[in-house]
């Protein structure tokens, strides 16, 4: 029974031995008891980029995919798409970062059960356009930014049921005017 024990202790160590603890800001730990993700595979390099997948210990469900420029776990070295999920396997973040390490496209944010909380659009880094939804889904924002990241264009807010709060239009920055609502 002994010998059994010792090897079953054995093979627990060695399938542990290429597993990395990660802290909350995905650091590296030498100690379990302070990790709350883990790498349990290296990179793996996929054409031009480096592929990784990170899991949430206290769930084993996923924690982050995506590709990277650079072996190196660093959102400097993020190239293209990738995702963020809750500890429940849900989806909490998919978006994309340039060769430049910039947000790059359409991000898109949900709650923990899986619903659209806003979406954002960005060029070169910059935020474009950002929408936010209400629980059922609804749009509850929609605002336009320059080039500086200052509010430019139509914003608009509705209510829950789908009416027209506020309507105003914003060039660099400032308010120039407002429509009708509902």
């Amino acid at each position: 029974m002994k010998p059994l024990l010792v090897a079953l202790a054995l093979l627990a160590f060695a399938a542990n031995a290429d597993v990395t603890w990660l802290d909350e800001g995905f650091g590296q730990t030498p100690y379990r008891d302070e990790a709350l993700y883990y790498q349990a595979a290296p990179f793996e390099q996929v054409g031009d980029y480096w592929q990784l997948t990170l899991y949430h210990l206290a769930t084993d469900q996923k924690a982050f995919e995506g590709r990277f420029a650079r072996p190196e776990l660093s959102m400097a070295a993020v190239l293209g798409p990738y995702r963020y999920y809750y500890p429940n396997g849900q989806l909490r973040v998919a978006g994309n970062q340039n060769a430049d390490g910039h947000f790059e496209g359409l991000f898109r944010f949900y709650d923990p059960e899986g619903r659209l909380q806003s979406e954002g659009l960005y060029q070169g880094g910059v935020l474009r356009q950002n929408s936010r939804y209400y629980p059922g889904g609804q749009r509850q924002r929609l605002e336009h930014f320059d080039a500086e990241g200052r509010l430019d264009g139509l914003a608009q807010r509705w209510a829950a049921d789908g009416r027209l709060l506020e309507a105003i239009i914003y060039q660099g920055g400032n308010p120039a005017g407002s429509q009708g609502k509902d």
